[in-house]
């Protein structure tokens, strides 16, 4: 139904306004505001679960380890329970070459995390594999300068802590 001319839109039934005290109020009152002061000096550590266990595993012996769909022969990654393209639960984990290229990237000049104190500037890129899937990681070993879509970039594995290592990317 129409409203006659000249009424104007008014607010939804449910709908309320920014100002609305509701919107003032902390969705945690009483919880620690997260500030850079808070931040434990330690470097940020995976959770391990049975699902990316492999992972972790492959990169801490220094192997770059994604998983394939049985049914689909997809690559995946991050590892996922099902195959996003048949449903699937069944997988295996298979050995990627490594090599890949700078799909895009960005860099940080400022600190975020203690653990990142004294690596600045550093930079995070989504790196294509050349088998396909898409990673999010670290470039080591380029200057700002010499960094380019499209370059060539080759895994590495930096250790974080006893037993686990992350897969970072240099230069080719």
């Amino acid at each position: 139904m129409r409203r006659a001319p000249g009424e104007g839109c008014r607010a939804l039934p449910r709908h309320r306004p920014r100002h609305d005290p509701q919107h003032r109020e902390h969705p945690c009152p009483g919880a620690p505001v997260m500030s850079y002061d808070n931040l434990p000096p330690d470097p940020i550590l995976p959770v391990l679960t049975d699902l990316n266990r492999p992972f972790w595993e492959g990169c801490a012996q220094g192997k770059l380890l994604l998983q394939r769909g049985k049914t689909s022969r997809q690559l995946r990654y991050p590892a996922a329970l099902v195959c996003p393209f048949t449903l699937d639960p069944e997988y295996e984990w298979e050995e990627m070459s490594g090599r890949g290229k700078i799909f895009t990237y960005v860099v940080f000049d400022r600190v975020y995390h203690k653990s990142w104190e004294g690596r600045t500037p550093y930079t995070v890129a989504l790196v294509e594999l050349d088998e396909g899937p898409m990673m999010l990681t670290n470039i080591v070993g380029l200057d700002r300068n010499e960094l380019e879509i499209g370059r060539a970039v080759q895994v590495d594995f930096e250790p974080l802590a006893d037993g686990i290592a992350k897969p970072v990317f240099k230069p080719v």
